[in-house]
């Protein structure tokens, strides 16, 4: 499983890079690049067999009017021949949003009680107004859930 963060806001949506944005595209796709190798240092692509998930969270304290489904698809293509050969390995996709904005208590769950991820996440919030949190690792079929709302009791 690789993770990575950028400190920064993820395009609106795929559509915003047109031929004309070719440019835009190739910068962002090395920053994705550059902080997945960064945050990772024996990172090693997966193969074309291999089939993986993907998790993008996007927090922020300033609203910029994004969009939960599009915030994803000109991350993983970037990605695509990167870290992965071809977007069409990502078998699940995760995605959310979230206003840090009025200091909300978030509370977080992670796999294996890998605190340190949460604890730099909260700690690069305090600085930034965007951050984005970005992970892949290898499919696994008990990422599919039902009925997983949790309501107070």
């Amino acid at each position: 499983m690789y993770s990575f963060v950028i400190l920064g806001y993820p395009p609106k949506s795929f559509n915003t890079w047109k031929d004309s944005h070719k440019s835009v595209k190739e910068r962002y796709k090395k920053i994705l690049c550059d902080a997945l190798k960064n945050d990772n240092p024996d990172f090693k692509k997966y193969d074309g067999n291999d089939e993986v998930y993907g998790i993008i969270y996007y927090f922020y304290k300033e609203n910029l009017g994004h969009d939960v489904d599009n915030i994803s698809k000109p991350i993983w293509d970037c990605l695509g021949g990167y870290l992965y050969e071809d977007d069409r390995q990502l078998k699940f996709t995760l995605n959310g949003i979230y206003d840090v904005s009025d200091d909300k208590a978030w509370r977080f769950e992670t796999a294996d009680s890998n605190w340190e991820i949460v604890l730099d996440l909260i700690d690069r919030l305090e600085n930034t107004n965007h951050l984005l949190y970005v992970e892949c690792g290898r499919m696994d079929i008990s990422f599919f859930k039902f009925n997983i709302e949790k309501l107070e009791e």
